[in-house]
């Protein structure tokens, strides 16, 4: 062989080493914890494809990602957008006023009410990057809380507020942020919180912990238990309150055919749960590989992957954990759905990705 020859040879053997070298060994930043999904029940009772939230009317916002929703007295729905805004929209008229910016990305929020009078309060809400705010009814935005035992809260996600004043709200996760989650979902690591917040004291609790991206959150009607989704794991955990088991975590719903996101109660002690995407079997049949999801973890940092959001649920259970509707769409102008608030008779969808909230009659109404 010529010193040519070797030359072009060489050259060959580096160009085809490269690409090699990066799938394999190029450092990722995430370990991976192997776990082995069970069959998506996706297509099956009670889980049959319908197609119903397509059905649903679309109020058009000028942002993206009203995330979580909160319906004041009047009516009217309080979300989030991704750059920072909470909006207040009519749903009468599809009107919406700019409330307040928080800087940050707000998901969801819920209205703090007075124990004795029931006159709705403060608007607390949970924004990813900045912690547990309150908008007060002055009008002054402050912070309540965004560290726990020392430690910063990092991706609060969801909350429910009980009738004693004290905020249940969830940290998705102590490695990532709002802007990692796709590490987050290739990792799926036991790093979420299920934290407390006293509004009359001020103290602030971890409550559970060691949760796969702790989620939606809420309260059993009687405030016995309450629920904290686990997204990565495609399941519902229940946290005993009071009662002989306070304390003590139980499975309440496992093995859904999505994404688990926030949870809300319905008017009737039933829980809505959005599913925010369909499973991907794909990945599903990654979770039992580390090796395999460093690799496609890899391909997708390279190709910039961005997730098709091609099928989304809205989830009724009663309060044993019982699945009693089950609404879908694929394909369609409603999708990515996160949040599924049930008041007089309508469901309000909200969305972590879309341009609209959607409104659609309610199941459960008669």
């Amino acid at each position: 062989m010529t010193f040519k020859a070797k030359n072009i040879f060489g050259a060959i053997l580096i160009l085809v080493s490269l690409p090699i070298g990066y799938l394999f060994f190029w450092p990722v930043g995430i370990s991976p914890e192997v776990w082995t999904p069970e069959k998506n029940p996706a297509g099956m009772f009670p889980f049959e494809r319908n197609n119903r939230l397509a059905d649903a009317r679309l109020i058009e916002l000028d942002g993206y990602g009203p995330e979580g929703s909160a319906i004041a007295d009047n009516g009217f729905i309080f979300s989030g957008l991704s750059d920072g805004r909470i909006i207040a929209i009519d749903p009468k008229t599809n009107d919406f006023t700019d409330i307040l910016n928080t800087g940050g990305r707000p998901l969801a929020m819920q209205f703090a009410r007075e124990t004795i009078t029931g006159v709705q309060s403060d608007l607390i809400i949970c924004d990813a990057p900045l912690g547990l705010l309150a908008f007060t009814q002055t009008g002054e935005l402050k912070t309540l809380t965004n560290e726990v035992y020392g430690t910063p809260i990092r991706f609060a996600d969801d909350l429910d507020i009980s009738s004693d004043g004290v905020v249940w709200f969830s940290d998705a996760s102590t490695r990532h942020g709002i802007h990692d989650m796709v590490y987050e979902g290739m990792e799926t690591p036991a790093a979420g919180r299920l934290l407390t917040y006293d509004i009359k004291t001020g103290k602030t609790e971890i409550v559970l912990d060691g949760l796969h991206f702790a989620n939606g959150v809420a309260l059993a009607e009687d405030e016995s238990f309450v629920l904290i989704a686990e997204t990565y794991r495609y399941r519902v955990q229940k946290y005993w309150i009071s009662g002989p088991k306070a304390g003590q975590a139980e499975i309440f719903a496992e093995n859904l055919p999505g994404y688990p996101d926030n949870i809300t109660r319905a008017p009737d002690g039933g829980f809505w749960i959005a599913l925010v995407n369909g499973r991907d079997k794909t990945l599903d049949k990654l979770m039992p590989s580390s090796f395999m999801r460093k690799l496609v973890f890899r391909i997708m940092k390279l190709i910039e992957f961005e997730p098709l959001w091609e099928e989304t649920w809205a989830l009724y259970l009663d309060q044993n954990g019982k699945v009693v509707h089950a609404l879908d769409a694929r394909h369609s102008d409603i999708y990515a759905v996160t949040n599924v608030k049930e008041k007089n008779g309508l469901l309000f969808l909200s969305s972590l990705q879309n341009n609209a909230l959607g409104i659609i009659p309610s199941p459960t109404s008669p």
